[in-house]
């Protein structure tokens, strides 16, 4: 789509902040646009500071301190009392659309025209071109446009300091688009009909915008979240169902060691008994009795390890599934929620049809009434004023007598249509003013839903974290264990 000429001007925000918006220099209070291109699709921008041309990289605060100096002395040509400009008065805003083939030899010569026919001096301008957006099919859009920052302060031909911007009016705003058009070789643009927002607001409108369609988004992105919860809490009550189970085959392993250690000391015991062996063997029973101890205190040990193990699996089994229970319940609330809000979306847009249609209606109707109404009014006023009574109230009584309405009731009926009308427009004013309401308890029904979304998400966040910590911990037991 070819770029059209147009250049926008606004009132400058207070202070240096359009010379640290236009040099990219910013501030901690300044607005930073979201819609950069990426590093590597920028290309180079350009800053120039027109009252320091020696500068080869201009500073933005620099640049408004000139800007402010060569207001000052504008200003100091005042003689004798009266009304003085005041500098942010004095400071325009500049957006120049530019096309791929534009040149800064261009924007120079804009900038001169501005200065030579409108006494607008630039004072400092940058031409950005790293502003666009990359569609789906990687394509890059760039946004080229020149910021200029102006000072409308000029001495006239006596030396006196005068106010530019006073004496611009609309007619020559739209001189202004159709010449700049002519030195920047492009087509005019032409009025939409929509308010040109500054960036500020336009920041707002965009968040706004943002936010609602992020909110349709937040309910299917929880729904997964709790699917993915669930499956991390199914998958981590099987692993402890393993360990436990792992436990309990360490636990059989241990007891059959101990059956086998109770043998052999029986059977030990047994050949001391047969054999009847020497004082020497009592060193080999008492051995063999600290072993059995030993072996006795291992197998405990191992048992009561087993013991425990076994309770905590289980009573982290008991956690997981209530766990499991609340997050089926939030997802069922939520997924009830979805369908209300889907609900109550479908009925509004119905009855929005439906007021448009009727109102289309009614509008129709109103426009053919009224078009007749006032050819009847006009048309009975001049006969009421040039027909003599005695003939007004002769026709009257004949149509009154054949049961037709008369002429003077054709006329009251005809004021009477003014008398509606005036209550029509009252109607689309309240009709707007409650639309304007509507659209504010969106705005704010849209906030609420993603206070909630983000709520939900820092819960489920938390409960995952806890889930995964507990798990671990089953884990480095359970290896602990095994060791």
């Amino acid at each position: 789509m070819t770029t059209k000429s147009s250049i926008h001007f606004a009132k400058c925000r207070p202070g240096g902040q359009p010379e640290r918006h236009n040099f990219r220099q910013y501030s901690s209070d300044d607005f930073r646009p979201s819609y950069f291109l990426p590093p590597e699709d920028q290309l180079p921008n350009v800053y120039r500071d027109l009252l320091d041309e020696d500068t080869s990289t201009p500073n933005a605060a620099e640049a408004e301190k000139n800007a402010r100096g060569f207001f000052d002395n504008m200003k100091s040509h005042y003689s004798g009392r009266g009304k003085r400009a005041k500098y942010e008065n004095c400071r325009r805003e500049a957006i120049l659309n530019l096309s791929e083939s534009s040149t800064e030899e261009d924007v120079k010569n804009v900038i001169k025209y501005l200065k030579e026919r409108w006494n607008l001096t630039t004072t400092s301008y940058a031409i950005h071109r790293d502003e666009g957006y990359k569609d789906q099919d990687g394509t890059v859009h760039r946004n080229l446009h020149a910021h200029l920052v102006l000072d409308a302060l000029y001495l006239d031909k006596n030396g006196k300091p005068r106010q530019a911007w006073r004496k611009i009016s609309i007619g020559d705003l739209r001189k202004i688009q159709d010449d700049i058009a002519k030195i920047m070789g492009m087509e005019r643009t032409r009025g939409n009909g929509r308010k040109h927002l500054d960036r500020e607001t336009y920041k707002t409108v965009k968040e706004e915008r943002d936010r609602a369609a992020q909110a349709t988004k937040a309910a299917a992105l929880e729904t997964e979240q709790a699917r993915q919860a669930k499956a991390q809490a199914t998958e981590a009550a099987k692993q402890a169902a393993q360990e436990t189970q792992q436990a309990k085959a360490a636990k059989a392993t241990a007891a059959k060691q101990a059956q086998e250690t109770a043998r052999q000391a029986a059977q030990v015991r047994h050949d001391i008994e047969v054999h009847r062996l020497q004082p020497s063997g009592l060193f080999v029973n008492q051995a063999l009795r600290q072993a059995n101890a030993d072996q006795a205190e291992i197998i405990d040990t191992l048992q009561s390890k087993a013991d425990a193990t076994e309770a905590a699996h289980r009573q982290d089994l008991i956690e997981k599934d209530r766990q499991i229970r609340v997050m089926h319940e939030a997802n069922e609330d939520r997924r009830q929620t979805i369908r209300q809000l889907r609900q109550q979306i479908a009925e509004r847009d119905e009855t929005i049809r439906y007021q448009d249609a009727t109102i289309e209606a009614q509008q129709a109707a109103i426009t053919r009434y009224e078009h007749l109404a006032n050819t009847m009014y006009d048309v009975l006023e001049v006969m009421f004023r040039a027909v003599p009574q005695k003939i007004k109230d002769t026709v009257t009584t004949m149509l009154q007598a054949i049961n037709i309405p008369g002429i003077r009731d054709l006329w009251d009926r005809a004021r009477d249509h003014k008398a509606r009308e005036a209550e029509a427009v009252r109607l689309e004013r309240e009709q707007a003013t409650r639309e304007a309401a509507e659209r504010e308890q969106a705005a704010r029904e849209a906030a609420e839903r993603e206070q909630a979304a983000r709520e939900a998400a820092e819960r489920e966040q938390a409960a995952r974290e806890a889930a995964e910590r507990q798990a671990e911990e089953q884990r480095n037991r359970g290896r602990g264990y095994s060791r």
